[in-house]
């Protein structure tokens, strides 16, 4: 066996049994130091999935509280739901949000497409000229044009103002 040696209290120890406890002790360290690091790693992505997720939330209740200002628009005349549909399948973010309004867009288009159609045909039967018919037609894009405008403008400074108080409440 090899040399023993005597510590403070008298009692008898051998390098072997102080190789073992230091082995022990630094065994002891690891596991505590390796458990705190998997410990943090793990809270860290927990906490960052959860703070993706939150994100996603807050982006998907704005998108809904911008869809509440303009429902009442759903059910306005078929040049404004087109404006309003435009609008929509433009800033959607998912693609099957963004999908759905295009369809949106397409009805409204087709329902001004035979409401012009419509028109054309009360006119000539009327007895309007094709002159007539032409002018009526082209009052209409105007109006269309400049209400198209109009809602735009309005959806960018609201746009403006909610960038303007998201950045004050932050």
């Amino acid at each position: 066996m090899g040399t023993t040696s005597r510590d403070q209290q008298g009692i008898e120890v051998s390098p072997e049994m102080l190789k073992l406890e230091r082995t022990k002790m630094w065994l002891g360290m690891t596991k505590f130091v390796l458990g705190t690091v998997v410990v943090g790693l793990i809270s860290l992505a927990v906490s960052t999935s959860l703070k993706q997720r939150e994100l996603q939330m807050m982006a998907l209740e704005k998108e809904n509280k911008q869809l509440e200002m303009f429902m009442s628009l759903a059910i306005r005349p078929p040049e404004e739901r087109r404006a309003f549909a435009l609008y929509f399948s433009t800033l959607a973010r998912d693609e099957k949000l963004k999908e759905a309004w295009q369809s949106y867009l397409a009805i409204a288009e087709a329902e001004i497409r035979l409401a012009e159609v419509r028109k054309r045909e009360q006119l000539e039967r009327a007895g309007a000229t094709a002159e007539d018919v032409a002018k009526a037609v082209a009052a209409d894009l105007k109006s269309d044009d400049s209400l198209l405008r109009k809602m735009w403008q309005d959806a960018v400074s609201r746009g403006q103002e909610s960038k303007s108080s998201s950045s004050t409440e932050h």
